[in-house]
């Protein structure tokens, strides 16, 4: 079998004392990677990364060693009073299911189901804002810094929350939105996509002033199914991903056209769906203990940690390395 085609990997993490250890098999030879793990050792980069969301943990692996046909985690988080979240609060991010790179891969937009939103700083893994959300699945961030969150069953709603105001925790205004999934701010058209049960919603924000903002339906599309689950926008082009309970699609915000994806579009319950800006590369992931690229086709496997979405990673960021390179 051609490893550039369809490679099998396996990552087995294991803490020790002073760093973390990488063990990728059995398709190429079997490597083991180590390295003290120093608060000091930092540096920026340009990174090609994947960003991991799932269980307790956000973790980053190398993209670049992937394509390689190497596994290996290069950042992790969990919710601690070391990284900012008090003991009382590690509980509203216990079943983490989304993680978005913002503010130029400095900070990274986490959600969980336990109802945890949160900012968190990549270089120090501290947390610089937080917020519940019931069911949280996804969150945005918008313009000026306020962020969208998507409440799912059982909240069913979207909420805007300012993070610089003197309330950062309570919403300054919030919309319904049955099974609320996902979020993509359109900067060109000035819209928030928001992805429901069985609906495409798009929305403008409305007054200047952040303690008046408003959520404005514009228009709403029906889905070709139902269960909408996660949404992305294709870069350079005018194209939503839409993964549902049983397709993937894209829609074009000119035509206003759902279409079923070329490649993917069969497959089932895709949690989370992403396309690499410069290479075109997509992940997707299905609740599992790996992640899928395409073109070329790569199947990651992540051993312990499981995967609910994977995003691209790629920016210029500083970040503490946990194998010491």
């Amino acid at each position: 079998m051609n490893p550039l085609k369809r490679a099998h990997l396996t990552l087995t993490s294991t803490m020790f004392a002073f760093g973390l250890a990488l063990f990728v098999s059995p398709v190429l030879p079997t490597l083991a990677i180590r390295g003290a793990t120093k608060p000091s050792e930092m540096r920026a980069e340009r990174a090609t990364h994947l960003v991991c969301a799932g269980g307790k943990e956000i973790f980053i692996l190398d993209a670049r060693d992937l394509a390689k046909g190497i596994a290996r985690k290069i950042w992790s988080w969990t919710a601690s009073p070391e990284t900012g979240v008090t003991e009382s609060r590690t509980k509203w991010f216990a079943n983490l299911d989304d993680a978005k790179a913002v503010n130029d891969g400095k900070r990274v937009l986490i959600t969980a189901s336990n109802s945890g939103v949160a900012l968190v700083d990549v270089a120090t893994r501290k947390v610089t804002w937080m917020a519940t959300v019931r069911n949280a699945h996804t969150a945005e961030l918008l313009p000026g810094g306020l962020v969208a969150a998507a409440s799912s069953v059982g909240g069913d709603e979207l909420l805007v929350f300012d993070p610089k105001s003197t309330a950062p925790e309570s919403p300054v205004c919030r919309t319904s939105l049955p099974s609320a999934h996902g979020l993509v701010w359109d900067d060109e058209r000035k819209t928030l996509w928001a992805l429901g049960y069985d609906e495409l919603r798009a929305y403008t924000i409305t007054s200047s002033d952040r303690a008046q903002t408003q959520l404005e339906l514009r228009k709403t599309h029906k889905l070709p199914g139902i269960g909408g689950h996660d949404l992305r926008a294709v870069p350079k082009s005018t194209g939503l991903l839409i993964s549902n309970k049983e397709h993937v699609y894209i829609f074009d915000r000119t035509k206003e056209q759902f279409t079923e994806h070329m490649t993917l579009g069969k497959i089932e319950k895709v949690k989370s769906i992403d396309v690499h800006p410069q290479t075109g590369q997509i992940v997707h992931s299905l609740w599992a203990q790996k992640v899928t690229l395409s073109n070329p086709d790569i199947e990651i496997k992540t051993g312990s940690s499981i995967v609910y979405k994977a995003r691209w990673f790629t920016s210029d960021i500083p970040f503490i390395l946990q194998d010491g390179r």
